[in-house]
């Protein structure tokens, strides 16, 4: 990440704006340094500063903007729309403190507009999400706009230096834009675990593998799968899985490959609290030994769409009236080869 620091006396922190064109939507992660914190003495310490922003044409005509501001009696930092709409700048009613964090930890946005809406996604792993839309009505949006830098204040400059770390990236479509939001998810995924019996820490093989590696706790028994035969082992282990998600817990190929043990059924759900338990099945010829801290398998964290069903009375209502290449051919229909 970039550091943009507002030098003591100073608005602006070097930058001010970069010109773009036909971008909607702005992406970020930000982190603010002990030294944003600050104390005026007077009603100007609740005065709106500027973290970042795009701004379409000038940015005291249309623009949507990440306002901040030290609150000395929570010990905390505020976040807050700071919104131009047709040359007036909304006023605080309307564009309440929407998200309060601690200095040291970074904060993960996403600025839009798009469907006559300004629309704000924040995250921070202590304060989970919110989000934040306002209608805008129909705006004449010229193609040349700006991202807007951190900036101290409105009628006092900064009382000393202050560093905001900092990255972002444009996109030319608005808000939810899949490649957008998996760029910032990426970056926000982590999971808790509590340990709760004696074992392994789960980990990844590599920085890139997909899976979360587990382990046979230390203090369960030396156990002899039969052939065919199945167990049901404790994982040791509690999760959080996080929000939208849900954990898959797989085969690893090599122990599928060499000892002929797969895993059964095994979803953990978004709302499951209890014990991870893994269910292994021996479909080789041969017995298998199973040790104390032997890895066994691997979990993976994957996005879920939370889908209704809706029961319909027809396969033209099923299927809208469009015939399919494939139809109803299925178990090997399309070929061996």
């Amino acid at each position: 990440m970039k550091t943009y620091s507002i030098e003591k006396d100073s608005h602006r922190s070097g930058y001010y704006f970069k010109p773009f064109i036909g971008n909607k939507s702005l992406a970020f992660n930000a982190f603010f340094n002990d030294n944003c914190k600050y104390d005026i003495g007077n009603p100007d310490q609740l005065d709106i500063n500027k973290l970042t922003g795009i701004s379409f044409g000038y940015h005291h005509t249309n623009s949507i903007r990440i306002g901040w501001r030290y609150n000395k009696s929570t010990d905390k930092i505020e976040l807050l729309p700071y919104i131009y709409l047709n040359g007036k700048r909304l006023t605080e009613d309307k564009c309440p403190v929407i998200m309060s964090i601690s200095t040291n930890q970074t904060i993960y946005g996403m600025l839009s507009h798009g469907n006559n809406n300004y629309k704000i996604l924040l995250y921070t792993r202590d304060s989970g999400h919110t989000e934040y839309k306002i209608s805008t009505g129909s705006l004449s949006i010229p193609k040349i706009g700006y991202v807007l830098f951190p900036y101290f204040g409105g009628n006092i400059n900064a009382p000393h230096k202050m560093s905001i770390d900092m990255e972002y990236k444009l996109n030319r479509d608005w808000y939810w834009n899949i490649s957008i939001e998996k760029h910032i998810r990426l970056k926000l995924t982590y999971m808790k675990i509590l340990k709760i019996r004696d074992v392994k820490t789960p980990q990844r093989g590599t920085p890139k593998s997909a899976g979360i590696d587990l382990f046979i706790p230390n203090d369960f028994p030396v156990t002899n799968l039969l052939p065919g035969g199945s167990i049901l082992i404790p994982a040791g282990i509690k999760v959080s899985v996080p929000e939208g998600r849900v954990l898959i817990v797989h085969n690893k190929s090599g122990v599928a490959a060499k000892k002929n043990v797969i895993v059964g059924a095994c979803v953990i759900d978004e709302d499951y609290q209890g014990e991870i338990h893994i269910d292994l099945k021996n479909i080789g010829p041969e017995l298998v030994v199973l040790s104390p801290g032997d890895k066994i398998t691997q979990m993976l964290c994957i996005d879920v769409n939370y889908v209704s069903v809706e029961e319909v009375e027809s396969e033209f209502d099923l299927y809208g009236g469009v015939s399919t290449e494939r139809g109803a051919g299925g178990f090997g229909s399309t070929g061996n080869k």
